[in-house]
C-alpha cells in the first residue's frame, strides 16, 4: 500500500513563479531557439565544459506549457566551440516538438 504524506511540497505561488520563469527562457531568454510556432514551450538551457575540454549542451523542456503533456531532455556531447545549450540543443528540441505536432 502507498501512504501520501504530503501531496504538495511547495506552494502554488512558487509553482506558478517557476513555470513563468521557464516560459520566459523560451520566449525572451537563451532558450529562444526552442520556441515553436505550433505550441508553447517552457524549459531551461545548460552548457558544461568537461575536464577534457569537450562540452555537453542541453535543453530540458516541456509542452504544451499551459497544460504539460510531454517532457524532453536533449543532451549533445561535442568537441570544441561553439557550445550553446540554448542554440544547439534548443533547436533540436524544437525540431522534435514540431515533428510530434505535425
Amino acid at each position: 500500500s502507498t501512504t501520501v504524506i504530503n501531496p504538495q511540497i511547495v506552494s502554488q505561488a512558487n509553482i506558478d513563479s517557476l513555470k513563468q520563469a521557464l516560459e520566459y527562457v523560451v520566449t525572451d531568454g537563451l532558450g529562444q531557439p526552442a520556441k515553436s510556432d505550433k505550441i508553447q514551450i517552457a524549459g531551461e538551457t545548460g552548457t558544461v565544459q568537461l575536464e577534457n575540454g569537450n562540452y555537453i549542451v542541453e535543453f530540458c523542456g516541456y509542452f504544451p506549457a499551459d497544460v504539460p503533456q510531454y517532457s524532453i531532455i536533449v543532451s549533445i556531447h561535442k568537441d570544441g566551440l561553439p557550445a550553446s545549450g540554448g542554440l544547439m540543443a534548443g533547436d533540436v528540441f524544437r525540431q522534435i516538438v514540431d515533428y510530434i505536432n505535425e
